[in-house]
């Protein structure tokens, strides 16, 4: 799938989550999505226990969160860790260039 038809997936309504990113218009937001990356769950796991999630979702909440993690500072160890394999992941199937 391509970075456009990922980045598709993630909607803004203000009357769904306060107005944050969520994906398809379901009331799981992307945040939420990259916590439950970050607590250690794989995608197996999230979509285990969020049946009505799709891989690709999980694929466009890392894709749409990347420009903003630039502008954040990690602290966390994990997340740093998690940030690198994420974009190393976009380079490699996406081609998302990152600098």
């Amino acid at each position: 799938m391509k970075k456009d038809d990922l980045l598709k997936r993630v909607t803004i309504n203000p009357n769904i989550c306060y107005g944050k990113p969520t994906i398809r218009g379901l009331r799981y937001s992307v945040e939420t999505i990259i916590e439950l990356l970050n607590s250690g769950m794989s995608n197996d796991e999230i979509l285990e226990d969020y049946e009505d999630l799709e891989r690709e979702d999980i694929m466009a909440s890392l894709l749409y969160a990347f420009p903003l993690g630039r502008e954040c500072e990690i602290t966390a160890k994990k997340s740093a860790s998690t940030l690198r394999q994420a974009q190393s992941w976009a380079r490699t199937v996406l081609h998302y260039p990152f600098t």
